[in-house]
This record gives C-alpha cells, structure tokens and sequence, in this order.
C-alpha cells in the first residue's frame, strides 16, 4: 500500500505534459541512474495496482516477495531488449515487462 502511494504521489508531482510524453526512452533515462528512488516507487505502484487487479484480468501475477531492484531490472531489461518499442507509453510496457517475467496462468 505504501508503494502505491508513493507511486501515485510521484506521479501527481510530474507535469501532466510530462506524463503524456512518458515513454520507454524516458522511462529508461530516469531508471538507468544512480538515483533510483522515485522509479522504485513508481514500479512499485504499477506492482501493487496489478496484485490488487481481479485474478482473472490480471495480466502479471507478481509474487509478494518480489523486490523493488528486481521490477527495475525486469524493465530495464525489456527496454534495452526490446528499443524497437520505447516509442510507446512507459505504462504499457512497465506492463509488459511484468508479464513476460512473471505470467499469469489462467
């Protein structure tokens, strides 16, 4: 729940113009620094918006004991792995990123 707040705190922060251009190329520029407190924050809410997401429609199902430094590095690595796609909003492919590494089966 704390994640979640922050994330959204975080995210109430940024200009709305900011929001809107928020892509994968942002999105790896502000989580590939030394600073990483606000993106863990901001990983941690999409995290904990998916857990709280009905079973059925969730497309990721992220185990609990799964850490901040370990959503970073899934997108992290989606975004390096994939740079064909960075043109697309960083909330898609945060997403994304959750489901390829942690997949739900229905």
């Amino acid at each position: 729940m704390k994640s979640i707040v922050a994330g959204f705190l975080l995210l109430i922060a940024l200009p709305t113009a900011a929001l809107a251009r928020l892509d994968g190329n942002a999105l790896l520029a502000r989580c590939s620094t030394d600073d990483v407190k606000g993106c863990f924050a901001f990983l941690e809410g999409f995290a904990d918006a998916l857990r709280e997401s009905p079973g059925d429609t969730r497309p990721a199902c992220i185990p609990d004991t799964v850490s901040a430094p370990q959503l970073l590095d899934v997108v992290i690595k989606l975004l390096r792995n994939e740079p064909q796609n960075r043109q697309y909003p960083a909330a898609r492919l945060i997403i994304h990123a959750y489901a390829k590494a942690w997949p739900c089966h229905h």
